[in-house]
């Protein structure tokens, strides 16, 4: 064995299931075995496993089943396995794989990866209850049923996605059940086929052509519809027809069929695919992506390149991204969207993700003493980081190693990974703030996004998904905007990714969105030619000192009814870097169309108003508090107030607001309270702001009748009262008023730890019918008084009414209130 032993520990045991190597001879002789391999069969050590199985594969597979796995080594390509195995404890199992050659310093040997199935006795119920055949006798049936028919059959492989989380929310007597009835169904589906049971939630069909698609069908639409869960599907895999020449040839067909299956399970629009000569191809990139991924962070072929990230403001260069790129001496450039989602699966990630965040540092440390000015950099940890490692200590490690500046790097953190542990999570994401790192939220809005998880963790930064910038519409600018507006609000900078166009740019100017990453300002590409990219397109270097002055700035938010801008005062004209759509309709009542023509009417000598505006911004600068003016242009009346944010003199940004007040005797404020709640209007079917200095309710969606947007109700438990009497069910009006006494309230969100509680109930809808409703409560406990928001929308219960589990929840509910 020339092969480096503990390197392939290294690589395998963080693989799911086991990992054998054994030598492509008569001989079958175990050369390698993983600790995944290990817990399949009992053992705890690897003398165990080698005394079990005396050190050859024969030991490895059950005496009736070893003949048909025999028939598969030695083959090129790759092929599934199913068999059984003999543990330590003598308990029989099921086992599901794979194999393939592979080369090794120079020598050849058989590579299989197993993943636990059932044990027999379990197995065995299903196909003495049904006529379901074991994959050994289905596959010895099809071969002598097909005869010369051959074309006329077609292999079909079923399979349920994620069924193990069908396991863990239902109960393994369920997951029985479950399997049972898509026995039941394939075979009153399939009548006079074959069908047979792989292993687990896999199933074989050899399936005549006639009326195929039809059968496929209703087979998936009948387990989905008892499953009941957009997220567990069934799927299925085809091949072309089945071949009558060996036995071996048949079960090659079936894992085509398989690998078909296999290739669709992420994809929740497709039911069945046909197996293409790609998937094949796929799998062995696959595997190669694995067997060469250690080699190529050795040798350097995995790079880090970077993306600018840029001020929307000033349009300068405040940050990169570090990302992969694999270039592969065989494959060419491989890409990320190829081997990362790989990596994840084997767990590898971590691996890659040391590497890069090494290699930042690595960098940090090569330009220390650069005449160009230090960049942050922003490096990704993933959700295996968390499982697997302790990620902080890691960082930390490595920052001490390199001596960098912790306020040079930036941690980003998915969305995904807020799905795990929410104390260690919390309690990591506070060791990187208290040791003076960022932390980000990548992918916002790529996942089911939750307030509550805003709630619970605290993030500098938000990074909006680019998702939302691939179909640029109207919906699209709304969510956006929503989602700055509510970052703004708890005081997060927003970073968005993916923007490409001018316009995407000039919309998130527009609604002060701080950062943008994206094709429009620069591709992913090596430091120097990055440096090289902006320079060309005039992005220059932002400054420390400017950092934390736009910082600031970008916490205000402009999205108002209100003209609001920001501006930026050199101390010899302002110049505006931002306005609201308000704020830009009002300029066009003074016949000022666009930023760049105000901007030029501001620095040109002879505008007559230049003198007046630029005493109103030094006595801004000298007074910290806001500061007013009138003034008369174009024929009309204009009031603009202006307040210093952040700078120092003749370099510091403020927020303008300017209204035309023309035929108005008195100027007031138009914006009471902030218009995120506005944009919620896309979630929930009511929102009510409930003040309570004021004991009133505004209303700021609603889809009750007589009850519209804008609406002010006085005195809020009597408002309360009358509508619970009026349209709450009978049944949970007690329970209700309980919950909505302003009082009980607000001691409730006291005391809950997310300041968020929530409670459903049935309320009459326009429909004249009693639909159950979700009422959620937040504490908006950053305004003077804790006012409250009151979100109303249809129950999850009332949208899968019919389902007789939901039934049976509901009745326990009910029960115990």
């Amino acid at each position: 064995m020339s092969f480096n032993e503990k390197e392939l520990h290294e690589i395998y045991d963080q693989i799911e299931g086991g990992i054998c190597l054994f030598t492509n001879d008569e001989e079958k002789r175990i050369v390698f075995a993983s600790s995944g391999l290990l817990t399949l069969y009992h053992c705890e050590t690897q003398e165990e496993f080698f005394s079990l199985t005396h050190g050859h594969v024969k030991g490895m597979v059950y005496d009736a089943d070893y003949q048909q796995v025999m028939d598969r080594f030695g083959l090129e390509g790759t092929h599934y396995l199913t068999f059984r195995r003999i543990a330590l404890d003598s308990t029989i199992h099921h086992v599901v794989g794979y194999s393939r050659l592979i080369t090794l310093d120079g020598q050849q040997y058989s590579y299989m990866h197993l993943l636990c199935g059932q044990v027999e006795s379990a197995y065995h119920q299903l196909t003495q209850s049904l006529p379901v055949l074991d994959a050994t006798h289905f596959y010895n049936e099809v071969l002598s049923a097909i005869s010369n028919q051959e074309n006329d059959y077609v292999p079909i492989v079923f399979n349920v996605t994620n069924f193990k989380e069908y396991n863990r929310f239902y109960g393994i007597s369920a997951g029985d059940d479950c399997i049972e009835k898509i026995a039941e169904t394939l075979i009153d589906t399939f009548q006079g086929d074959l069908v047979g049971h792989a292993y687990a939630d896999n199933f074989l069909v050899c399936a005549h052509k006639k009326q195929l698609h039809e059968k496929i069908q209703r087979v998936c639409e009948t387990i989905n519809h008892y499953i009941g869960n957009s997220s567990i599907l069934i799927k299925c895999g085809l091949f072309n027809f089945i071949p009558h020449s060996s036995l071996n040839s048949v079960r090659h067909v079936f894992d085509r069929a398989k690998l078909a299956c296999s290739s669709i399970s992420h994809d929740a629009t497709k039911d069945c695919a046909y197996y293409t000569e790609e998937m094949s191809k796929m799998q062995d990139r696959r595997l190669y992506i694995i067997r060469n991924f250690e080699q190529a962070m050795e040798k350097g072929h995995i790079k880090v390149f970077l993306q600018p990230v840029v001020r929307t403001y000033s349009e300068k260069l405040c940050g990169f991204e570090a990302l992969a790129r694999w270039d592969d001496p065989k494959l060419g450039l491989i890409s990320p969207g190829l081997f990362v989602p790989i990596l994840e699966d084997a767990k590898l990630i971590s691996k890659l993700d040391h590497y890069i965040i090494e290699k930042v540092c690595q960098h940090f440390t090569d330009h220390a003493h650069s005449d160009v000015a230090q960049v942050p950099i922003s490096v990704n940890l993933s959700r295996i980081d968390f499982d697997l490692l302790d990620p902080f200590q890691d960082i930390e490690a490595l920052i001490e190693k390199y001596h960098v500046d912790r306020s040079l790097l930036r941690i980003e953190i998915t969305e995904t990974v807020l799905q795990r542990n929410e104390a260690k999570l919390a309690t990591m994401i506070g060791q990187f703030h208290n040791a003076g790192y960022q932390v980000w939220l990548d992918d916002f809005g790529s996942e089911y996004s939750s307030l509550n998880a805003l709630h619970n963790y605290h993030f500098d930064e938000l990074k909006i998904d680019m998702g939302f910038f691939r179909h640029f519409d109207e919906k699209s600018r709304k969510i956006i905007t929503s989602v700055v507006m509510m970052a703004k609000v708890l005081e997060m900078h927003t970073l968005a990714e993916g923007v490409e166009t001018r316009e995407q740019a000039d919309f998130l100017r527009e609604i002060g969105c701080g950062k943008i990453q994206g094709y429009y300002y620069g591709k992913p590409m090596p430091y120097g030619e990055v440096l090289a990219h902006c320079q060309k397109r005039g992005i220059a270097i932002e400054k420390a000192t400017d950092a934390k002055m736009y910082d600031q700035a970008e916490l205000i938010n402009i999205i108002s009814n209100n003209g609001t801008a920001i501006l930026h005062y050199d101390g010899v004209a302002p110049q505006m870097l931002a306005w609201n759509a308000t704020y830009k309709k009002v300029m066009e009542t003074a016949g000022t169309i666009g930023r760049i023509k105000a901007n030029e009417n501001l620095r040109a000598k002879d505008y007559p108003l230049r003198g007046k505006f630029k005493k109103l911004l030094d006595r801004a600068y000298q007074s910290k508090n806001e500061e007013v003016i009138s003034y008369v242009d174009n024929g009309q009346y204009y009031r603009v107030a202006v307040k210093y944010v952040a700078g120092l003199k003749d370099d510091w940004l403020g927020i303008a607001q300017l209204s035309n007040i023309t035929g108005e005797t008195e100027y007031s404020k138009m914006d009471q309270y902030d218009m995120i709640l506005r944009h919620l209007y896309q979630i929930y079917d009511g929102i009510y702001y409930l003040n309570r200095s004021l004991d009133q309710i505004e209303v700021l969606e609603c889809v009750h009748e007589r009850i519209s947007a804008g609406t002010i109700f006085h005195h809020i438990d009597q408002t309360f009262e009358t509508f619970t009497h009026t349209l709450v069910h009978p049944d949970d009006r007690e329970m209700y008023l309980h919950f909505i006494n302003i009082h009980a309230l607000y001691q409730s969100l006291k005391k809950n730890d997310q300041g968020v509680i929530s409670t459903v109930v049935r309320v009459k809808r326009e429909d004249g019918i009693y639909h159950w409703t979700e009422y959620i409560a937040l504490l908006l406990y950053k305004t003077k008084t804790k006012d409250i928001v009151i979100c109303e929308r249809k129950s999850y219960y009332d949208s899968h009414k019919d389902d007789p589990r939901i039934v049976n929840l509901m009745k326990n509910t009910q029960s115990h209130r």
